[in-house]
């Protein structure tokens, strides 16, 4: 009973957190953004909410690129948005896109580590190609692990 009145208690603080930050948009939407996020990241929002709260939250980024956000951040934080709310095909669409647009090899090293943590070998070994290509180290440490 209590963990369900506590899960109550963070629901309705993100709930009016989101709508208050929704009220503020475009100026507001970073903030909206991160607010999603944590919510995302808390895993109380599943299925069908959580794709509609990682869409609204990306969409209002999205808009708001070159107003108040640039685009390499934002690619990264709708990255994690969608990752969240277990989105990977919008995740990897996305940050093909990104780095298409970009060039920014961070995007092309978490398109890489995204293929390869789904077994997806051969785009893995392309992608890790590419960035060693265009000058990015080696994806993963050697040695020992911080």
């Amino acid at each position: 009973l209590y963990a369900s009145d506590a899960i109550t208690e963070i629901e309705e603080y993100y709930e009016d957190k989101i709508a208050t930050l929704h009220a503020g948009l475009p100026e507001t939407a970073k903030n909206y953004a991160d607010v999603v996020l944590t919510y995302l990241d808390s895993e109380i929002p599943k299925g069908a909410i959580a794709r509609f709260f990682a869409r609204d939250a990306v969409g209002h980024l999205k808009k708001s690129i070159g107003i108040s956000y640039n685009e390499e951040d934002f690619y990264i934080e709708a990255s994690d948005i969608y990752s969240k709310a277990g989105m990977m095909e919008e995740q990897i669409e996305l940050l093909k896109e990104g780095f298409d647009k970009t060039g920014d090899l961070k995007l092309l090293k978490r398109l890489g580590l995204i293929e390869f943590a789904l077994g997806n070998l051969s785009n893995a070994t392309r992608l890790h190609r590419e960035f060693s290509e265009k000058g990015g180290e080696s994806w993963f440490a050697s040695g020992h692990h911080s």
